[in-house]
């Protein structure tokens, strides 16, 4: 290196410490004013953020929820709770819980029912019948009894679900678990219910879809909302409520404590995980952990030749008294389910169907008749869950709707709670594992043994069925038919199913 370099570097090096010295000896005044000036800015933009906060559209959601969890302290360790009284329940509640047979808390409420009372957003993934609904509510309606907080008419509490039914029966749940605390009102809100309007009530029960149509039209608002939860959310994805479900959360307090709660994880609800919860704990239950809680379930299939056969077998099994007990065949299509309902009424073997296009207080109707042994089999056309035939992935479609435009809002292999069943029977065969499982936590609920029975024709039917069971973990046993014992029975069965016209079947489904 040459002189005139040396002397270039020693020039730069000396200005840069000049430069630091000029900065570091500003007058007091300047540096006590730029102080000032950085404090002012903060204070401007904690306004902005909170004005963002109370008003952010949903695609601003995610965004604000990432901004609220930087630096924030980790999450308390959560231990599960063997007991009720061990979780420090209001007495009220306790003895709600003791006069609806609570005697002990199931694997997923002994998880997640202590980290729900701390605050902690909860993620729980739990097969059907395993508990869930009084898993989110009891920490819920705890925190509102416990603090009096309750009786006003302000919206506290919003629990979205994707069917009628399953608001109703959520509700109706609800309503049981405050019995000792009669003052707090539950009310449900579902499409083309009511003045258009949003009920006032401490909790409130609703489908995306309604509470999303009625946010413009409604003074009720939700700035004291504490608990939300999202219930069957994979299947509120699959009836295609992202949009209603972004905009039901944007109108809710992002301060809210949040519950998503489904039978199964996907991918397809990363989306919800990121809109609706912060640092979730995860729960997940699979059917070892439910154990006794659920009941055994036994995995049966019967391979057959034809459609026809599983009519006969159907027929076979009912009049041989094999099926005892409360029997809910599930089909894919309401045709079907008119001509087997039929074809059931021609051998005086009583049967209900159960299908969207029957009015809301007919379905209702029909599910409590089943439920009190007024008749003991019934046919239900499982539509809700007919998304994919292809691949393992319920589908975004959009929600079915009625000839007249209207959403249905109904669903049936999960959320309705069916008492007793013995036997599910799959007449026409789920497309999908988890349409499979949901179909299969109809039984064996609350310690009871159950059996599905699935009838498949051999070739692409029975290999699906038995890829479904290999994906779940399930032991698929043969149940093998002699046909031959049942053949005299054919003739009958045939002539029954000639009898059975399309003119009959569009006249049931019409009355």
């Amino acid at each position: 290196m040459g002189e005139g370099d040396k002397l270039k570097k020693s020039s730069k090096k000396s200005l840069k410490v000049m430069k630091k010295k000029r900065k570091s000896n500003s007058p007091p005044e300047m540096e006590e004013a730029a102080e000032e000036e950085q404090a002012r800015l903060k204070k401007k933009s904690l306004k902005v953020q909170k004005k963002k906060r109370k008003s952010r559209t949903p695609s601003e959601t995610e965004e604000a929820v990432e901004e609220e969890q930087a630096g924030d302290e980790p999450p308390p360790v959560v231990q599960p709770v063997g007991s009720f009284e061990e979780m420090g329940l209001d007495a009220r509640v306790l003895r709600a819980c003791k006069a609806l047979g609570f005697d002990k808390p199931t694997p997923v409420q002994a998880s997640m029912i202590p980290a729900a009372l701390i605050g902690r957003d909860v993620l729980a993934a739990a097969p059907t019948g395993s508990g869930k609904t009084a898993a989110f509510l009891l920490p819920i309606l705890n925190s509102l009894v416990s603090r009096d907080t309750f009786g006003d008419g302000i919206v506290r509490a919003i629990i979205l679900v994707p069917t009628r039914e399953l608001c109703y029966q959520v509700a109706g749940v609800c309503r049981k678990l405050v019995k000792y605390a009669p003052q707090l009102s539950v009310r449900t809100l579902v499409r083309k219910s009511g003045d258009g309007s949003v009920p006032n009530a401490d909790l409130l029960v609703a489908t995306p879809s309604a509470l999303a149509e009625r946010l413009g039209n409604s003074a009720t608002e939700f700035d004291h909302v504490q608990f939300v939860v999202v219930d069957e959310a994979d299947l509120v994805l699959s009836y295609g409520y992202d949009e209603e479900t972004r905009r039901a959360i944007a109108s809710i307090p992002p301060s809210a404590q949040s519950m998503l709660v489904s039978a199964s994880l996907g991918e397809d609800l990363d989306e919800l995980k990121k809109l609706v919860l912060r640092k979730p704990l995860l729960i997940k239950i699979t059917m070892d952990d439910v154990g006794e809680s659920s009941g055994q379930v036994t995995h049966n299939i019967t391979t057959l030749t034809t459609t026809q056969d599983k009519y006969l077998v159907t027929y076979a099994l009912l009049r041989l008294q094999v099926l005892t007990g409360k029997t809910l065949i599930f089909v894919n299509e309401i045709d079907t389910a008119f001509r087997l309902k039929l074809f059931l009424d021609k051998f005086s073997i009583r049967s209900a169907t159960l299908n969207g296009e029957l009015p809301l207080n007919s379905r209702i109707h029909c599910v409590e008749q089943f439920n009190a042994g007024v008749f003991d089999v019934l046919v239900a056309c499982d539509e809700d869950l007919i998304v994919s035939r292809s691949d393992d992935k319920p589908s975004k479609r959009k929600p079915k709707r009625d000839s007249g435009g209207r959403e249905n809002e109904f669903g049936l292999s999960r959320g309705i709670d069916f008492h007793e069943v013995s036997t599910v029977l799959n007449f026409g065969l789920p497309f999908h594992s988890n349409s499979y499982m949901h179909r299969a936590g109809r039984t064996a609920r609350a310690g009871r043994t159950g059996t599905v029975l699935s009838l498949a024709i051999e070739g692409k039917e029975q290999e699906s069925l038995e890829k479904i069971c290999a994906q779940q973990g399930l032991r698929l046993e043969k149940l093998v038919m002699r046909m031959d014992q049942v053949e005299s029975l054919r003739y009958r069965v045939e002539d029954s199913l000639r009898s059975i016209t399309r003119a009959h079947v569009l006249d049931a489904r019409s009355t």
